[in-house]
């Protein structure tokens, strides 16, 4: 039962992957607005790809349906539920992939936008889906793309910085906020 959701995930990754790349080319024009709607695009990609599978309608498979017909109709029910509830929970491995992928993409829009000190539409979205989630979950989605995890089809990324607890604030119209600088992050010679 676990292989249907296996074979679900990488199929929709794969699948998904081929669409989220044509948001790449469009970062190597290195310009920062292009970059960063870019980012938010392919994070609102991965995301909804983890929700619809999530919601997609369960469809048992033609050999197990062939199986249940044989069963009494109250042990059918009992064992088409229990295979559709074992299949989703197989999902969820995959679809918190999906979601790390998601939102390690808006931290990486947010960031480049804060280099370039840039408020568009793009840095707006993307701080807006980040809002979605806590800074336990931005934290936790950074390290499982960082560390990578190939049994759910996430590519380590080790050039990914650590993501810091509240390095994504956003300060009121009129204030500053401080960013919290880790000499980890800097290394040895910036950070004295």
């Amino acid at each position: 039962r676990d292989g249907l959701g296996r074979a679900r995930g990488r199929r929709a990754q794969a699948q998904h992957g081929a669409a989220s790349d044509r948001f790449t080319s469009v970062i190597g024009y290195e310009r920062t607005t292009w970059t960063v709607a870019a980012l938010g695009r392919q994070g609102r990609a991965w995301e909804r790809l983890a929700i619809a599978t999530l919601e997609a309608p369960f469809v048992m498979p033609a050999d197990l349906e062939r199986t249940l017909r044989r069963l009494p109709a109250a042990e059918r029910d009992e064992l088409r539920a229990r295979i559709e509830d074992e299949t989703r929970q197989s999902l969820e491995p995959w679809t918190r992939a999906l979601e790390c992928i998601a939102v390690t993409r808006y931290v990486i829009a947010v960031r480049a936008a804060r280099v370039a000190a840039l408020d568009d539409e793009g840095t707006r979205f993307a701080y807006e889906r980040l809002g979605r989630y806590g800074e336990e979950r931005m934290a936790e989605c950074v390290d499982v793309v960082r560390a990578g995890d190939p049994e759910h089809g996430v590519t380590a990324d080790p050039t990914l910085a650590a993501y810091a607890a509240g390095e994504l604030a956003r300060a009121p119209r009129g204030a500053t906020v401080a960013v919290p600088i880790e000499e980890a992050s800097l290394g040895a010679t910036l950070a004295e």
